[in-house]
C-alpha cells in the first residue's frame, strides 16, 4: 500500500508531515535527534493527527542500556482510535533484543545508537488518536514514526496514477535505482510499484512530489524486476507500462567494478576514535567511496538501516553472520566469525559454528551466502592447513564463498628483486589455497579476500612488527598492484582494510593505512585507487601478463570496445622491458592517470622502462614482452624457507617436531640456525643448525616442547627464525615463517 511518515522524520522523501500533538512531550519525541533522552517513557504515549489519518504501522526508535538488557522482556503494541473508538490494533512487538549500534537516520541523517520495533496495522486502521503502549519495564523510547496517508489522499491512493517517464537500473545485487521526469504541478506525490517477476501482487514505494530519483532495496537477487512509476492526485490513468531489470547474484563479476570493496564500519572497528560528528564523517565517507567507485563494504553488524543506508550510495554490505535473518532487508551474503585462527577457535569447532549457522540461513532463506572461514593466518602454511582442516570436518557444502585475509606479512617469501613485504608475494599463497580447495573437489568456489593490503605509513617497525611501515607514495602504489594481482588472480571480491585511517596515532598501523585520513582528507592513494577504478571499471579481466618473469609483473584487461589496456610494473627497482610493437600501443598513463610518454617503434619493437609505479599501456592488441632486464639494483641471492608442517598439535607434556625445508642459490654453502622460541614461560628456545648447500633443499627439524601447565584449547601463531650466513661468520640475513601450535583439551 501507499504510506509516508506523517509524523515527519523519515528520509529520502518518505515523509507527508501531519500536524499533531504528544502527550509525552517531556521526552523530547519527534525531535529529530534520535538521541536518548534519559528518560523511561513507559505506560502511555498519546498522538493525536489534526486531520483524519489512515495508519499503516508504528515504529519505535528506543534504547537499551546494558542495565536494562539484564531484566525482563519488554513488549510495546499501538491503537489507533477514532472518536474514542478503536479501529485498529497491532501485536505486541519485543524490546528485548542487544543494544547494538545501528544506523538509523531521521530526516536530517543522524545517525543513532539504538534499536527499532515494527508494530504493523493489517489492515491499515483510520482515525486520528495513535496510542503506544509500552510494558514495564521499559526502555528509553527516542523517537515514533506513525506511517501511512492523511484520509485526503487515502481514497486516491487506490486508483491508478498518471504514468511518468522514467529509467531503472540495477544498483546492487538487492536493490534497483529508479528516475523519472519530474512531475507535473499539483501532483499529490509519486508512487513507484514493484515486483519480482512471478510475484502477483505489488509492492509500493512513495515520494514526495519533489523527488525525481529512488533506491528501493530489500529485493532478492538474480531475479527479474518489474517497475512503474505514476503521478498519484492530479489526474487518473492507465496502469504505467513497467520496465525490467534483471538484478545480478551477490557473487557476479561482471567487469572488473564488481570487485572493488572496501572495509567501513561507522562507530568502528578495533582501535576506532570516535568522531565528534560521527554522522558528518560517516555521510562524507559514503560520499568519496561512491566518487571513488567502491561497489561493496564489509561491516561488522547486520543491521537493515546499514544495507539501505550503504545502498543510496550503491554499495552493497557484507556483515557479519550472526544476526543471519536479514535477506528481507537485502542482505545475501554474510561472513562468518572473524580470524577464528587468531582468537582460538579450532578448526573443528569452528565447523560446528558454521553447521549451525547455515542451518538458521536455510530457514531465513538457502539462496543466502554465507563466507568463510575468514583465516588470518599465511595461505603458505598455516592459514592453508587450517582450510584443509576444515574441510576435514565436513563443510565444504555448509558455505559457498571462500573467505581469507591475505595480508603480505615479512613472514612471506620475497620475490625475485623484490621488497620484503611487498604485493607480489600473493600468488604463491593463492596457489596453495586453490591446491587445497581441490583436494576436496571444490575449486570452482569464489575466492574472496575480506580483509587484506593494510599498508600504514606508521612510525616505527616495533609496534607492529610482521607488516612494516611505507612511504605515501609507496602506500598508493602497492595498493593498486595488490589490487592488480588479486585481479590477476581470479579473485572475486577485494576489500581493502580499511577506507578511513582509523584514529590519528601515527604509531597505529589502522590509524594510517586508510585511502583518506581521519580528519577526512583523501591521501595519494585514495588518488591512485580513483584512477585504478576509472580505467578498470568497464574492462574484464584476463589474467597475468603470462610471458613476465620476476621482476617484472603485468596484467591485461579487455575494454568493451575490444582493446587492451595492460598494467606493468617491477616489484623492487627498474626494469627494462621490450614490446612488440605489433601490439599497437594507443596510449600510456601513469599511476594517477596523467599521460606518459608513447615509446616510440624501433626495429619492430617499443622499448618501456618500469618502476614500482604501474604503468598503464592501452593496446590494440594484447602485449608481447619481447624481452626483459633489470636495471637496477642488481637481483641478489636468496634463502628460501618452507615449513612441512606449518601446524601442529601437542598435548600438554608432549614433543612435537616442526621440519623446516631450506634452500638458497647462493654461490657457496650457507650456515643456518633454525630456531622455535617456546610460547610458554620459562622461555626455551628449540634450535637446529645446519650446512646448506646451493640448489638443494635440506630438511631441518626442531623439536618443541610443550609443558604440562600449558593453557589447553589454545592456538599459538608463533614463527619460526632462520639466520644465515657464510659459515664461520656473522649472519647476513634473517628469514621467519609463521606456525601454529594448537594445544588440544
Amino acid at each position: 500500500m501507499d504510506e509516508f511518515a506523517l509524523t515527519g522524520n523519515a528520509r529520502e522523501g518518505r515523509s507527508l508531515s501531519v500536524a499533531f500533538r504528544c502527550s509525552q512531550g517531556s521526552l523530547e519525541l519527534f525531535d529529530g535527534r534520535y538521541q536518548p533522552t534519559g528518560q523511561v517513557a513507559h505506560g502511555r504515549v498519546e498522538i493525536t493527527f489534526e486531520e483524519p489519518v489512515r495508519v499503516s504501522r508504528v515504529v519505535m526508535i528506543y534504547a537499551l542500556g546494558a542495565a536494562e538488557a539484564r531484566q525482563a522482556p519488554r513488549r510495546a503494541s499501538a491503537r489507533v482510535l477514532a472518536d474514542g473508538v478503536e479501529t485498529g490494533r497491532t501485536g505486541q512487538a519485543s524490546l528485548d533484543q542487544p543494544f547494538e549500534f545501528h544506523p538509523l537516520l531521521d530526516a536530517g541523517s543522524n545517525l543513532v545508537w539504538a534499536q527499532e520495533a515494527l508494530l504493523p496495522l493489517c489492515p491499515p486502521a483510520a482515525g486520528q488518536d495513535v496510542i503506544v503502549d509500552i510494558v514495564e519495564p521499559s526502555a528509553a523510547v527516542s523517537e515514533l514514526l506513525i506511517w501511512g496517508l492523511p484520509e485526503r489522499l487515502a481514497e486516491r491512493s487506490g486508483q491508478p496514477g498518471a504514468p511518468v517517464s522514467f529509467t531503472v537500473e540495477a544498483n546492487t545485487c538487492s536493490s534497483i535505482r529508479v528516475t523519472w521526469d519530474r512531475p507535473a504541478e499539483g501532483t499529490a506525490y509519486i508512487r513507484l510499484r514493484h515486483r519480482q517477476m512471478g510475484e502477483a501482487g505489488w509492492s509500493a514505494r512513495c515520494c514526495t512530489a519533489d523527488r525525481t530519483a529512488a533506491v528501493v532495496t530489500g529485493l532478492r537477487p538474480s531475479a527479474t524486476c518489474e517497475v512503474a512509476v505514476e503521478e498519484v492526485g492530479l489526474k487518473t490513468g492507465k496502469a504505467a507500462k513497467p520496465h525490467r531489470v534483471k538484478l545480478p547474484s551477490p557473487m557476479d563479476v561482471r567487469t572488473a567494478a564488481d570487485v572493488f570493496g572496501m572495509n567501513f564500519f561507522p562507530g568502528g572497528g578495533y582501535g576506532y576514535q570516535m568522531h565528534a560528528d560521527e554522522t558528518t564523517n560517516t555521510l562524507a565517507m559514503l560520499r568519496l567511496m561512491r566518487e571513488a567507485g567502491v561497489r561493496h563494504a564489509r561491516w561488522w553488524i547486520n543491521a537493515p538501516g546499514a544495507t539501505e543506508l550503504f545502498a543510496e550510495y550503491g554499495i552493497a554490505l557484507l556483515p557479519s553472520a550472526e544476526n543471519a535473518h536479514q535477506t528481507r532487508h537485502g542482505t545475501w551474503l554474510v561472513h562468518t566469525q572473524n580470524e577464528p585462527d587468531f582468537v582460538n577457535v579450532f578448526p573443528e569447532a569452528l565447523a560446528r559454528a558454521i553447521r549451525d549457522r547455515r542451518r538458521e540461513m536455510n530457514a531465513d532463506d538457502p539462496v543466502s551466502l554465507l563466507a568463510a572461514p575468514e583465516v588470518g593466518g599465511d595461505l603458505i602454511g598455516p592459514g592453508s592447513e587450517y582450510v584443509r582442516d576444515l574441510y576435514r570436518a565436513g563443510v565444504k557444502d555448509l558455505f559457498q564463498v571462500m573467505s581469507v585475509h591475505p595480508y603480505v606479512k615479512m613472514s612471506f617469501e620475497t620475490p625475485p628483486g623484490g621488497i620484503p613485504c611487498c604485493p607480489e608475494a600473493l600468488p604463491d599463497g593463492f596457489r596453495a589455497l586453490r591446491k587445497v580447495m581441490r583436494e576436496f573437489g571444490d575449486g570452482a568456489k569464489p575466492v574472496i579476500a575480506t580483509e587484506c593490503i593494510g599498508y600504514g605509513t606508521f612510525e616505527g617497525v616495533e609496534h607492529f612488527k610482521w607488516i612494516p611501515p611505507v612511504s605515501p607514495e609507496r602506500q598508493a602504489a602497492w595498493l593498486v598492484r595488490s589490487h592488480l594481482l588479486f585481479l590477476a588472480l581470479g579473485v572475486a571480491r577485494v576489500y581493502h582494510y580499511t577506507f578511513q585511517d582509523e584514529g590519528t596515532d601515527p604509531t597505529q598501523i589502522t590509524h594510517t593505512s586508510g585511502l583518506v585520513d581521519w580528519h577526512g582528507r583523501p591521501k595519494l592513494a585514495y588518488r591512485a585507487y580513483c584512477a585504478m577504478t576509472r580505467l578498470l571499471g568497464p574492462t574484464q579481466c584476463q589474467g597475468p601478463q603470462a610471458d613476465a618473469r620476476a621482476p617484472v609483473f603485468g596484467a591485461r584487461f579487455r575494454r568493451p570496445d575490444g582493446s587492451f589496456l595492460s598494467a606493468l610494473w617491477d616489484c623492487g627497482g627498474r626494469s627494462r622491458v621490450a614490446l612488440d610493437a605489433g601490439a599497437g600501443v594507443t596510449g600510456v598513463k601513469a599511476l594517477l592517470g596523467s599521460p606518459a610518454p608513447v615509446p616510440a617503434a624501433n626495429g619492430g619493437r617499443q622499448c618501456l622502462e618500469l618502476g614500482e609505479d604501474p604503468l598503464w599501456v592501452a593496446s590494440v592488441k594484447p602485449l608481447t614482452l619481447v624481452s626483459q632486464e633489470r636495471l637496477a639494483p642488481a637481483i641478489g641471492p636468496q634463502l628460501r624457507v618452507r615449513l612441512d608442517p606449518a601446524t601442529v598439535r601437542v598435548p600438554p607434556g608432549g614433543t612435537v617436531q616442526v621440519t623446516a625445508l631450506v634452500a638458497h642459490n647462493f654461490a657457496g654453502p650457507m650456515a643456518v640456525a633454525a630456531e622455535v622460541q617456546s610460547p610458554w614461560e620459562p622461555s626455551e628456545r628449540f634450535t637446529h643448525t645446519a650446512a646448506v648447500p646451493p640448489g638443494r633443499a635440506t630438511r631441518m627439524p626442531v623439536s618443541i616442547a610443550c609443558p604440562l601447565n600449558a593453557e589447553r584449547r589454545r592456538i599459538h601463531s608463533w614463527g619460526l627464525v632462520c639466520r644465515y650466513g657464510p659459515a664461520g661468520q656473522e649472519p647476513i640475513g634473517v628469514e621467519e615463517r609463521h606456525l601454529y601450535i594448537m594445544v588440544p583439551e
